[in-house]
C-alpha cells in the first residue's frame, strides 16, 4: 500500500515548515532517510556547509554596482573591467557555482543517498528531490515569482549597461573625446541594480514560515515511492541512486554539494530531479534555469518522450524559477525536472505559505514516480549515455 499521504502529511504537517539548516529539515531528514531503509541497504546522510541566506548575499552582489559607478567616474576602465568581474561572480553563484560566499560563514545541512547497484550497469541515474522548504519573501509572492524571469533579465541587461557605458567612456577617454550620456545611462543603470538590492535586502530580512506541501514535500513522496518501484523491478542494466537534497534555498547548495562528492562520471549519468509534482499540470522540462536557461538532456527528453503521454506529462520549458537540475545543467550535466507547472508558469504555491498537504494531489505524486521508473527502463533500452 501506497504511503504517499503519509509521507506528505508528515514533511508538511506534522513539521511546521522545513527552513534550510532547521532542526526541521533535520527532522525531515531522519524521516526520509527511515523511508529509504525499506527498500535499500545502501543509505547515507551525506553533511555539507552553506550560507544561511541566500538573498543577502545576491543583495551584496548587486549592491556592489554602487562601487562600479562611483569607480568609473575616475578608472571607467578599470570600472568595466571590475563590473565584468562581479558580473561573472554573479551568474556563478546563481548556477550554484559559489565565488565570494565561498568566504562566508557556513552552517550545516545534508542529503540523504540511497544507491542501488545493478548487476550489468551501464549508465548511472541519480533522481533528487529537495527536501528543505524555502521560505515566503517578497520575492516569491505569487505577483511576482512569475516575473522573477524578466526581473532578472532586466538585472542582467542594466549590468551591461553599465559595463558597456564605462567602457566606453574609457576608450573615448583615451582618444581625447567625451562621451556626455555615458553618465546617464550609468547612472540610470546603477539604479536599477540597487532597486534590485534593496528588493533583495527586505526578502533576506522579511520572510515567514511554508510548510512546503507541493515544494517539495510532493517531490520527496515521488522519490519514496519510486523506490518502492524500483525494490519491486529493480534495473538490470542502470545503477540508480535516489538522493534528497537539503538547502535548496541557500543557492542549491545540497545539489552541488552531491554533484561535487558523488565521484560520478557526467557523460555516464543521466539525472531526473522531482519537483512540485503534487499539483499543477505535469511536465518533463525540455530546457530551464533562471535568469540563463539550458536546454536538458537530449537523451533524457528521448526518454521521456517514449513514456510521456502515457503517464499524463507533456514538454515544457521552466525558465521563471530555478529548480535542482539547473545546477547540473550548468556544470554540464544530462539532467531534466518533472514537475508540475501552474497557469502562471510556475509550480503551483511556490514558496508561499498556501502550500500545505491539502493541495498535493496523490494521483500525480504516483504519476511522477511512474514516469520516472518509464523514463529510467526507456534508457536502459536504448543503453544511451
Amino acid at each position: 500500500m501506497s504511503k504517499i499521504m503519509d509521507d506528505v502529511r508528515y514533511l508538511a504537517g506534522a513539521l511546521p515548515h522545513r527552513e534550510s539548516q532547521t532542526d526541521e529539515e533535520d527532522a525531515a531528514g531522519r524521516h526520509i532517510e527511515s523511508r529509504l531503509r525499506e527498500n535499500f541497504e545502501d543509505v547515507s546522510v551525506e553533511p555539507f556547509g552553506a550560507v544561511d541566506n541566500f538573498p543577502l548575499l545576491t543583495a551584496s552582489y548587486l549592491g556592489e554596482y554602487a562601487v562600479v559607478g562611483v569607480l568609473a567616474v575616475w578608472w571607467p576602465l578599470a570600472s568595466a573591467v571590475y563590473g565584468v568581474a562581479v558580473s561573472l561572480a554573479f551568474l556563478a553563484e546563481w548556477s550554484g557555482r559559489p565565488v565570494f560566499s565561498r568566504l562566508l560563514p557556513h552552517y550545516e545541512s545534508a542529503n540523504i543517498v540511497a544507491c542501488y547497484q545493478s548487476p550489468e550497469p551501464r549508465m548511472t541515474v541519480v533522481v533528487t528531490a529537495r527536501h528543505d522548504s524555502g521560505p515566503a519573501t517578497l520575492l516569491t509572492h505569487p505577483a511576482v515569482a512569475p516575473r522573477l524571469g524578466m526581473v532578472y533579465l532586466l538585472l542582467l541587461l542594466a549590468m551591461a549597461l553599465v559595463i558597456g557605458s564605462s567602457a566606453a567612456e574609457g576608450i573615448a577617454g583615451l582618444r581625447g573625446l567625451a562621451i556626455p550620456w555615458a553618465p546617464w545611462v550609468r547612472w540610470g543603470a546603477v539604479a536599477v541594480l540597487l532597486a534590485g538590492a534593496l528588493a533583495h535586502f527586505i526578502a533576506a530580512g522579511w520572510n515567514a514560515d511554508v510548510p512546503g506541501g507541493n515544494g517539495n514535500a510532493s517531490g520527496v513522496a515521488a522519490l519514496l515511492r519510486l523506490g518502492e518501484l524500483l525494490a519491486e523491478e529493480p534495473p538490470r542494466h542502470a545503477d540508480v541512486w535516489l538522493a534528497a537534497t537539503g538547502a535548496h534555498s541557500r543557492g542549491m547548495a545540497g545539489m552541488r554539494a552531491l554533484l561535487a562528492e558523488s565521484g560520478l562520471d557526467p557523460n555516464e549519468t543521466h539525472l531526473i530531479n522531482l519537483e512540485s509534482v503534487g499539483a499543477g499540470r505535469l511536465c518533463h522540462t525540455t530546457a530551464e534555469g533562471m535568469p540563463l536557461p539550458a536546454a536538458t538532456g537530449a537523451a533524457l527528453r528521448a526518454a521521456a518522450e517514449k513514456s510521456a503521454g502515457a503517464h499524463g506529462f507533456a514538454p515544457a520549458r521552466l525558465t521563471r524559477v530555478s529548480t535542482e537540475a539547473h545546477a547540473a545543467l550548468s556544470r554540464g550535466w544530462s539532467a531534466m525536472s518533472l514537475v508540475g507547472i501552474g497557469p502562471q508558469g510556475v509550480p503551483c504555491h511556490w514558496h508561499w505559505v498556501t502550500d500545505t498537504a491539502g493541495v498535493v494531489d496523490e494521483a500525480k505524486v504516483e504519476a511522477a514516480a511512474a514516469f520516472a521508473r518509464a523514463i529510467i527502463a526507456n534508457l536502459e533500452a536504448g543503453g544511451e549515455c
